[in-house]
């Protein structure tokens, strides 16, 4: 697969690359000739706030891999609300998405629902073998399980409610919720609570 793609990509109208097998080379020879295919919206399947993101994304992946049957999504980048539009606009397009840590993952089960998630910190190769041939090496594995019930003050709470109405909803006191949102920030590893909330509403 590997070699089939690098043998449809041409440096000009009649120069073909060789294939060498050294997936570096491979990134370095998207990173050279993706001037060339700029205008051809490709960036439009790409939505992310983080331009090195979306520059990295496209030179790996390139005009064979990225096409209109899915969108690539960096939930690292964009918020709550953000995600909620996208999903409303996207219809059946797949998604597959990245994240970096456990708090942009879980929020897009709120916003996004069941779709892929690749680690960012996967090596180049998984990542692009997952596009290849669906391999799961980069899939994004939550470092900390939640429970239940604090899996639903995390939802609550990226969803904007505030802790009256988060305890109403939940029939919890405050000292629940408390104690649940501490597992939370601790769970994320923040630093203290306003990092955590910052973390939420960005």
């Amino acid at each position: 697969m590997l070699k089939l793609f690098l043998l449809m990509i041409h440096v000009s109208s009649d120069e073909v690359f060789n294939y060498d097998d050294n997936l570096i080379f491979c990134v370095f020879f998207r990173a050279c000739i993706s001037a060339k295919f700029k205008n051809n919206g490709l960036y439009e399947m790409i939505f992310s706030k983080d331009s090195f993101f979306t520059q990295g994304i496209y030179n790996l992946l390139g005009i064979v891999l990225i096409n209109n049957s899915f969108i690539i999504i960096d939930l690292d980048s964009l918020g709550y609300e953000q995600l909620l539009t996208l999903r409303k606009n996207i219809g059946n397009i797949e998604i597959v998405a990245f994240a970096s840590n456990d708090i942009s993952y879980y929020k897009k089960i709120k916003t996004l629902g069941d779709i892929t998630v690749l680690d960012k910190k996967s090596c180049i190769n998984d990542i692009f073998l997952f596009f290849c041939n669906r391999n799961e090496s980069a899939l994004y594995r939550p470092r900390k399980k939640l429970t239940l019930k604090e899996f639903e003050v995390f939802q609550l709470l990226i969803s904007g409610v505030d802790i009256i109405n988060i305890m109403r909803a939940m029939n919890i006191s405050r000292k629940s919720f408390y104690h649940h949102r501490s597992k939370l920030i601790m769970k994320f590893d923040c630093q203290n609570r306003i990092t955590f909330l910052n973390l939420l509403t960005f």
